[in-house]
């Protein structure tokens, strides 16, 4: 779902016609491999990366907390962080 939405607020004509902006802050990071190991090497207190699947919403929740410091940090959403990270940019 995070990926669908995340798609969704890049998309000009879906973001205006339903003013996705006002969500923009709200939008998680989609998590996969290159996420979660970016992550991981911002805040070794995040478990190591194995796979979305055997994720926890608990470590979830950490992943996120760590990703909207990053962000602020940034000046930026975490949800945008998944273009960095995606291109191999931590």
């Amino acid at each position: 779902m995070n990926l669908f939405f995340r798609d969704a607020l890049y998309n000009f004509y879906l973001r205006q016609a339903y003013h996705l902006a006002k969500f923009e802050r709200d939008l998680e990071i989609p998590l996969d491999s290159y996420v979660g190991k970016a992550l991981r090497l911002a805040d070794r207190r995040l478990r190591p990366w194995q796979t979305v699947k055997g994720l926890t919403l608990e470590d979830s929740a950490k992943f996120q907390e760590v990703a909207s410091h990053i962000a602020d940090r940034k000046g930026t959403y975490r949800v945008h962080l998944d273009v960095v990270y995606w291109r191999g940019n931590p």
